[in-house]
C-alpha cells in the first residue's frame, strides 16, 4: 500500500453517518497475544461484514482474533451507530494455512441485523478479470496514518491484472488500516464490491487489490447464508431505497430511554403514524403520559439513568441536567420534549470525556433496537428488565395505540 504521487485521499466527514457511507466500517481485532490490529470493512448484508482475512486471522499473532469490534460511519470520536461485536468469523483455509494472497478475504457475522439501519453494499465479480483493465474503481476505509478514525475515499484506474490481483501503479492511494477496504465499481449510481484492498507492505511500488472471483463470491454467499436464520429483506436496505430512519431512530431512542425496551414493528409503526400526523414531539408526549409513574420527575430521571447505565460523574451530571429541565416543564408536552432532547443529546456525546463510553453503548443498543423493529416479522416487544425504585417496569400494551 502506498501513496502514489500526491495524496488524493478525501475524508468523508459530515455525511459519514448517512447512506451509502454508513455501510463502511472501522474494524478492530484483538488477538490472543494481546495485539490489536485495525483494518476496514463493509456491510454486505443485514448482519454480514466483508473484510480481509489478514484482519481477522494472523499466524504471527496466534491465529483467529479473539475479539472483533466494528464501528459503522465513524468520524473521529463520533460513533453514530455505536460499536458492534462479531459473533462468528470466517476465512478460507488457504489463508489460514499459508497466508495465500488470493484467499485474503473474510466475513464477520454480527449478532444484530444492523444493516437494516446502516445499509449494505452488494457484492459481485467480473466474469473476466482482464476486462477490468482501465476501469476506474474506488475504495473507502480507515487509514491509520491519517488518525485511523475517519473514513477516507480514493479512486484509481486499473493498470494491470495479474491472476486475481489488480495493480494500480499511480493512484488508488491506500495505507495501513485500509486493508480490508472494499474496492467498488459504481454501476448506474449503485456501488458493487468487486474486490478488497490486499495486504501489501506500506510504501510498495504499487497498490494491489484482490479481485473477487466466481469462487470467492460463492464462498462469501455460503458463509452469509450459514450465519442467519431469517430471509434477507433487500427492500429494507437503506442503501437501495434511500429510506431515512431519522424519525424511527428518535422513536426507538425514546422507548429505550423510558422503558428500556425494543419496541418491535407493530409499536414502531403505530408511533410512525403519530409522528406523521403530529410530529415527533407528540410521540414523546404520548409516551410520557402513558403511565402514572412518569408524572413524577424523580421516576423519569431514575428510569433514564438506569436505561442508559450511567454511573459516577456521568449519572450525577445527568440527574442535575434532567431535574433542572423537568422542574420548569409545566405541561406533559414540555416534559416529553425534555426526554426527547436529552436522548438526542446523549447520542451525540461519543466524543465527550464524561459521557463518551455511555453514549457509544447507548447508540449501540438503539441501533440494535431499530434494526430489530424495522422488520415487519418482528412484531413482539423485547423487554429488558429495568429496575426502578424497587419495581420492574414490564408492561408492553401501553405502546399500542
Amino acid at each position: 500500500m502506498a501513496i502514489q504521487g500526491s495524496d488524493d485521499r478525501l475524508a468523508i466527514t459530515t455525511n459519514a453517518s448517512t447512506t451509502p457511507y454508513s455501510a463502511y466500517l472501522q474494524v478492530a481485532a484483538q488477538f490472543s497475544d494481546g495485539t490489536v490490529l485495525q483494518s476496514s470493512g463493509v456491510m454486505v448484508g443485514p448482519n454480514d461484514v466483508l473484510t480481509a482475512a489478514n484482519a481477522i486471522y494472523s499466524q504471527a499473532h496466534g491465529g483467529w482474533a479473539t475479539t472483533i469490534q466494528v464501528t459503522p460511519g465513524r468520524y473521529g470520536d463520533l460513533k453514530p451507530f455505536g460499536v458492534h461485536s462479531a459473533s462468528q468469523i470466517s476465512a478460507p483455509l488457504a489463508w489460514q494455512n499459508s497466508s495465500d494472497l488470493s484467499s485474503d478475504y473474510g466475513l464477520l457475522s454480527l449478532a444484530t441485523d444492523i444493516g437494516y439501519v446502516t445499509g449494505w453494499v452488494e457484492v459481485g465479480y467480473a466474469g473476466t478479470l482482464s476486462g477490468l483493465s482501465n476501469y476506474t474503481l474506488s475504495t473507502l476505509g480507515y487509514p491509520t496514518d491519517l488518525g485511523g478514525n475517519t473514513l477516507h475515499y480514493s479512486s484509481g484506474t486499473v493498470d494491470q491484472v495479474v491472476g486475481s490481483e489488480l495493480y494500480f501503479t499511480d493512484d488508488l492511494d491506500m495505507m495501513a488500516g485500509q486493508n480490508g477496504s472494499p474496492v467498488v465499481f459504481n454501476s448506474g449510481g449503485v456501488d458493487i464490491v468487486l474486490g478488497l484492498a490486499a495486504q501489501v507492505a506500506d510504501n510498495s511500488e504499487d497498490n494491489r487489490v484482490l479481485a473477487l472471483t466466481a469462487e470467492s463470491f460463492q464462498t462469501i454467499q455460503t458463509w452469509a447464508a450459514d450465519n442467519t436464520t431469517e430471509p434477507v429483506l433487500s427492500g429494507l436496505n437503506p442503501s437501495f431505497t434511500g429510506l431515512s430512519h431519522s424519525t424511527d431512530l428518535q422513536i426507538v431512542r425514546l422507548v429505550e430511554l423510558l422503558f428500556n425496551q425494543q419496541p418491535g414493528y407493530a409499536v414502531l409503526e403505530s408511533y410512525r403514524k403519530v409522528a406523521l400526523s403530529s410530529g415527533i414531539d407528540a410521540v414523546a408526549t404520548t409516551m410520557i403520559s402513558s403511565q402514572e409513574p412518569f408524572s413524577e420527575d424523580s421516576f423519569v430521571v431514575s428510569q433514564i439513568i438506569t436505561s442508559t447505565q450511567l454511573t459516577g460523574d456521568a449519572a450525577t451530571a445527568a440527574e442535575d441536567y434532567l431535574n433542572n429541565l423537568l422542574s420548569v416543564a409545566s405541561r406533559e408536552a414540555e416534559r416529553g420534549k425534555v426526554v426527547l432532547e436529552a436522548g438526542n443529546a446523549l447520542a451525540g456525546l461519543t466524543d465527550n470525556l464524561t459521557f463518551g463510553s455511555y453514549a457509544a453503548a447507548f447508540n449501540t443498543e438503539v441501533t440494535n433496537a431499530l434494526a430489530y423493529s424495522v422488520v415487519p416479522m418482528h412484531s413482539e416487544v423485547k423487554t429488558v428488565e429495568a429496575v426502578v425504585s424497587g419495581s420492574t417496569l414490564l408492561t408492553t400494551d401501553w405502546m399500542l395505540l
